[in-house]
């Protein structure tokens, strides 16, 4: 039993199912670096018309670094994606390794530079987010998700703070919960409101907040230290 819980231990690989991952794309711009964003399509029932950076789930045995670059690429760079899977499609004797990155299919389009630490996003799921340089700025992007592309000077979300707003989120267990069994039980035990920042850049069009607004902030952060 020890041996088995250790080998089990040893070759445990954290699973990503259920999680996201999103990029944020910099470009360089008449000599300046820019940040890209996307407006969501505004025929999504979820957030439509909201700012985002290119991110999704990532999808069973993917990596967030390779779901990072497949989102990327699905959403700013769909007729490439068009074009490789027609030519992977003609392939008939297999030679394409399918275990390859996805930075090196995808590597003359973007260049990863870091990842940033995971953030929970709206759903209380864990975001992963990568930054990356553009090379080949087109401003294509998929009209199924995307209404339009924007982009700011990194120096913009240095110069103008956001504006900062205290948010709680609250514990509220079932009927059901056994308070009886908790330490000091019902007189005494507290649950905790779970509290964060939301940040709000009330002069971009749109408003750039909610998830997009603290990651924002964060990558800004570490530039400005």
């Amino acid at each position: 039993m020890k041996n088995e819980i250790l080998n089990k231990l040893k070759n445990f690989k954290e699973s990503y199912d259920g999680k996201y991952a999103v990029m944020i794309p910099l470009v360089e711009i008449d000599g300046e670096l820019h940040v890209i964003f996307e407006e969501r399509s505004h025929k999504l029932s979820f957030q439509p018309g909201e700012v985002c950076f290119p991110g999704g789930k990532i999808e069973n045995g993917e990596s967030p670094r390779d779901a990072a670059i497949r989102e990327f690429m699905e959403e700013l760079y769909p007729e490439v994606l068009d074009t490789a899977a027609s030519g992977n499609a003609s392939e008939s004797n297999g030679s394409k390794d399918s275990s390859s990155d996805s930075s090196d299919d995808f590597g003359e389009y973007l260049d990863i530079l870091c990842q940033l630490p995971p953030l929970p996003g709206p759903t209380g799921a864990y975001v992963y987010p990568f930054v990356c340089a553009v090379k080949k700025f087109n401003g294509s992007f998929s009209s199924d998700e995307v209404e339009r592309i924007i982009t700011y000077p990194i120096s913009y979300f240095i110069e103008n703070e956001p504006s900062c707003y205290p948010m709680e989120r609250k514990v509220i267990p079932p009927d059901d919960f056994p308070i009886k069994l908790v330490t000091g039980g019902k007189s005494t035990y507290n649950w905790h409101a779970q509290k964060y920042d939301m940040w709000i850049y009330k002069d971009t069009s749109p408003v750039i907040w909610g998830f997009t607004g603290r990651l924002l902030h964060a990558f800004t952060e570490i530039i400005k230290t």
